[in-house]
């Protein structure tokens, strides 16, 4: 399980960017929680500047705190992939196989091309018990949806 401090990785994530960023750690737990012990954590919210600095691209999703990176201790990823798209289908985020970048193999998570992203994906622990309307964002062409109390 990752918090989003984790996921800052030590960076201040811009207040408009913090529930790009609490959607995409809440889809990163889905995935270590159906997988415990597994994945370990590598990469989320980055600066432009640290972006550039590890060769990312310019409109990366990871600016955006609608990205992550992780990859299985075991080095097996063929063994996890399936599983794990298959969780990611459900938030409308899609999986890119990085698996064979020499030094740095890793799962890649961002939201699919035109995805709805599911918002009410909650924390580890917590229960929704009043969900009664719904809240429509969009951000960067892909609509979001929530459902808030």
């Amino acid at each position: 399980m990752i918090t989003l401090s984790q996921f800052a990785k030590g960076a201040t994530i811009p207040a408009e960017l913090v529930p790009n960023a609490q959607i995409t750690v809440n889809v990163l737990n889905a995935v270590f929680e159906a997988f415990p012990g597994v994945f370990l954590f590598s990469s989320g919210y980055r600066t432009p500047a640290h972006n550039a600095a590890v060769g990312g691209v310019p409109d990366s999703f990871h600016v955006k705190g609608f990205a992550g990176d992780f990859y299985p201790n075991d080095g097996n990823f063929a063994k996890y992939k399936s599983g794990v798209i298959s969780i990611l289908d459900r938030f409308g985020f899609e999986l890119i196989d990085e698996s064979k970048k020499p030094n740095a193999a890793h799962f890649h998570i961002e939201p699919q091309p035109g995805a709805t992203i599911k918002t009410n994906i909650l924390p580890s622990g917590s229960a929704d018990k009043n969900s009664n309307g719904l809240a429509w964002l969009f951000f960067l062409g892909i609509a979001v949806i929530a459902l808030r109390d």
